[in-house]
């Protein structure tokens, strides 16, 4: 009776540490998910941070004269839209990188889209936290002071 009872405590024993092998690496991942997350959103408020004040001319200052550089007078239905275009090369790799700003009457230059690849074309450019923070990786000069 004794070896019965051995036996059954072996067996769940057993059990339970393969039932607790088997969730160690879920919790894991589940402890990286939430740690990648959280370095996501610190990178995604420091990139709305960088961007909240940034202008035409900051972007020129920090970064040098664009590839392309266009001005629009949207008057009277209101303000001014600039675009301007880098080529950033990275070994083989080109990137074509396109920011639009809107300006309302006298106000200040409003960040308003970015866009990737060859040739962007102006309505290709899309306003999202991961664009603005994806910038950030392509022209890290935006983040000089």
């Amino acid at each position: 009776m004794r070896l019965i009872l051995k036996i059954a405590a072996g067996v769940f024993l057993g059990l339970v540490a393969v039932i607790f092998m088997l969730s160690v690496p879920r919790w894991i991942r589940e402890r990286n998910e939430r740690e990648m997350l959280k370095t996501q959103e610190a990178r995604t408020i420091h990139a709305l941070q960088v961007l909240q004040n940034l202008t035409p001319d900051k972007v020129i200052a920090n970064c040098g004269e664009p590839v392309v550089n266009v001005s629009e007078d949207l008057r009277p239905t209101g303000g001014f839209w600039r675009l301007l275009g880098y080529e950033r090369a990275d070994g083989k790799v080109s990137t074509s990188v396109v920011i639009q700003f809107l300006k309302e009457g006298e106000g200040p230059w409003t960040p308003y889209g970015v866009g990737y690849g060859v040739n962007v074309p102006a309505s290709k450019v899309a306003a999202s936290e991961k664009d603005f923070t994806k910038l950030l990786d392509v022209l890290p000069c935006l983040e000089k002071k």
